[in-house]
């Protein structure tokens, strides 16, 4: 069985998050190599013809490399180039990817806590690795997300902060929410002044 991926939230996103006290279990080394035996087993007794420079890529993953661990949840989530179908496997090789700050595994493993398709929601993890992406790789996209979710949180100050950083970047959605909020201010305080 596949340890939790993420903080748990249950399935309500207009519940009182608190993205402060966000504690994210990190997997490591020894998590991806127990979680992934099924398909590590598989591939190596030759079940499933794959190229050497794909046998080499898994070596490389199981050894911890952050970029072939992405690349081989590329194709256990599609089963291409003979890898077999493999959801769970593939979510692990992901989050381990993501956990050691691959940029494309930061964004893609936000993404599927905010769809809630392969794994439940979990807009709490979400929010830490789209921060992540967007702080580390200035992913415009994330930093509206984040935005997003903080916005959805009431926390509109810092939610203006990652707007502005995505507008910094020439994000539209960005500005479009900046906008809105800047709106949203002037129109509470002016129904807040009396007459």
């Amino acid at each position: 069985e596949i340890k939790s991926v993420g903080a748990s939230l249950g399935n309500s996103f207009t519940s009182n998050i608190n993205f402060d006290d966000l504690t994210i279990y990190q997997f490591n080394l020894d998590d991806l190599i127990n979680n992934t035996k099924s398909v590590s087993e598989m591939l190596k007794n030759d079940e499933y013809k794959i190229s050497d420079e794909d046998k080499l890529l898994l070596k490389k993953s199981l050894e911890g490399d952050s970029k072939s661990c992405y690349t081989i949840y590329t194709k256990l989530v599609k089963g291409e180039d003979g890898f077999p179908k493999k959801i769970d496997e593939s979510v692990v090789f992901l989050k381990y990817a993501a956990d050691h700050d691959d940029e494309k595994a930061l964004f893609e493993y936000a993404n599927i806590l905010m769809k809630g398709e392969i794994i439940p929601h979990d807009y709490l993890t979400a929010f830490h690795y789209f921060k992540k992406s967007g702080e580390l790789y200035g992913n415009d996209i994330s930093l509206v997300k984040s935005g997003m979710l903080l916005e959805s949180q009431g926390k509109l100050k810092s939610a203006k902060e990652y707007y502005k950083k995505a507008m910094d970047k020439g994000n539209l959605d960005a500005s479009c929410h900046y906008a809105y909020l800047l709106e949203k201010e002037s129109s509470s305080l002016s129904s807040s002044l009396p007459l």
